[in-house]
């Protein structure tokens, strides 16, 4: 009779410490570094989206920037492949222009109490592989600058699913001009693999206070924060003319031409699309081996139009770009000897990040490098990059090589901090698509 109780009271009480036992693991999460990034810290958490809503298609293509004005809202998209739906909070913090948190209070850069509640969420329709798509369009702001959107679970800021970078630019009485002049690196060894990109800021009417130490300028290429150079000073201050000059000889201010991207094309899994080899149905999610690819290295130039690194999501089917698309497993193949040292496959789709996801594998059978990423249907742009001695932070031209010819899109912003303000204010914002082809 006692043996029974026990087991009365095991199959009774059993649950409810189950349940107890989540609840706790709820509230009480791995802890998770917040870094002012572009990351999630969930490998649930997919297909993260930060760009100007205008109701155009390209919009997804956009850098996350927008004019103080704020004319057209700054939307955040993502997924979270699972079929329960969570609430989750978005909180907003201003940066430096080193992205270090700035000293202002939050009451001096928002309108609002910094916590919002993410309102529009819709589940898959007809996925094999189930998510959550999650909408919210950032609140305005009062001050301009480097940004960063923070999003978490059930009030718990350490139980951050990921962060966002965007940044707000002012100009003042349209004082701040920036002319720029993008060219073939002057270097003659990398003339033909190189740009530079030389320009100028005039400053008009405004009156910068030492402007040569208090006036800081970032350029990045492809809106790649991997891709940045920082802290470049003028070559030349004319504080009578109000002009800082940066022009430089030594390829302080050039970039790696790089080449086109490669491409593949899921958007359909009933048709083959570009570079897609086979599709293949699994009993739970469609799979994808993408053909080959093979070093371009030592090739000449070849144009091919691309989406300089990014990403477009579609069904084609339907043509709807939020809910319908399914998640595919995509199997990506390098056709290269074994290297020394390791390859990734990278790209804006998952953020520029070498880690274990993008590690591609030397199959011994195939001869040959393969990788698997989980992604959800579209248009993708990709490369390899090779991390040996030589190169301990990643050679992007090892196997597409490098062009002074390829398309490339540049971006300058421009930040002052005045004496005694608490943080780098962005006055001036440029952006310029060199070698465009119509």
């Amino acid at each position: 009779m006692r043996f029974l109780l026990i087991i009365l009271l095991l199959n009774t009480w059993t649950p409810l410490l189950l349940a107890q036992k989540k609840k706790e693991s709820r509230q009480h999460p791995d802890r998770k570094e917040f870094v002012a990034a572009d990351k999630t810290y969930e490998t649930a958490i997919k297909t993260v989206l930060l760009y100007p809503y205008t109701g155009q298609v390209a919009d997804y293509l956009q850098a996350a920037i927008v004019p103080l004005s704020q004319p057209y809202p700054l939307l955040l998209s993502f997924d979270d492949l699972k079929e329960d739906i969570d609430d989750y909070y978005v909180k907003i913090i201003h940066c430096n222009a080193d992205w270090s948190k700035s000293s202002l209070s939050e009451i001096q850069y928002l309108y609002e109490y910094n916590e919002f509640f993410i309102t529009e969420r819709q589940n898959s329709i007809n996925a094999f592989v189930p998510y959550i798509h999650y909408k919210f369009y950032l609140p305005k702001v009062k001050i301009s600058g480097n940004y960063v959107v923070k999003v978490y679970r059930d009030y718990d800021e350490e139980d951050i699913i990921l962060s966002k970078r965007f940044m707000v630019f002012e100009n003042v009485n349209n004082s701040v001009i920036i002319n720029t002049d993008i060219k073939f690196a002057r270097t003659v060894s990398e003339r033909d693999k190189s740009q530079q990109v030389d320009f100028s800021i005039s400053y008009g009417q405004l009156n910068l206070v030492n402007p040569a130490a208090t006036v800081k300028v970032v350029i990045r290429q492809n809106h790649r924060w991997d891709k940045a150079i920082y802290n470049l000073p003028p070559m030349f201050v004319k504080e009578h003319e109000s002009i800082l000059e940066y022009n430089y000889f030594n390829m302080e201010n050039a970039f790696k031409g790089g080449n086109e991207f490669n491409a593949f094309d899921i958007s359909s899994l009933i048709t083959y699309r570009l570079n897609v080899g086979k599709i293949i149905p699994q009993p739970n999610l469609y799979e994808v081996i993408l053909l080959p690819d093979i070093s371009r290295g030592t090739q000449s130039y070849s144009l091919f139009p691309d989406i300089d690194g990014k990403f477009w999501i579609e069904h084609y089917e339907s043509g709807e770009r939020e809910y319908s698309p399914d998640y595919v497993l995509v199997n990506f193949v390098l056709n290269v000897p074994r290297q020394n040292g390791d390859i990734y496959v990278r790209g804006s789709m998952n953020d520029w990040l070498m880690n274990e996801q993008s590690l591609m594998i030397y199959n011994e059978e195939i001869k040959k490098y393969t990788g698997r990423m989980l992604l959800k249907q579209g248009y993708y742009n990709y490369l390899y990059t090779l991390v040996n001695s030589t190169s301990p932070y990643g050679n992007d031209e090892y196997f597409s090589g490098s062009h002074s010819q390829t398309q490339n899109v540049y971006d300058i912003m421009v930040y002052y901090r005045a004496p005694g303000e608490r943080a780098d204010l962005l006055i001036g914002y440029s952006s310029v698509n060199f070698m465009k082809r119509n």
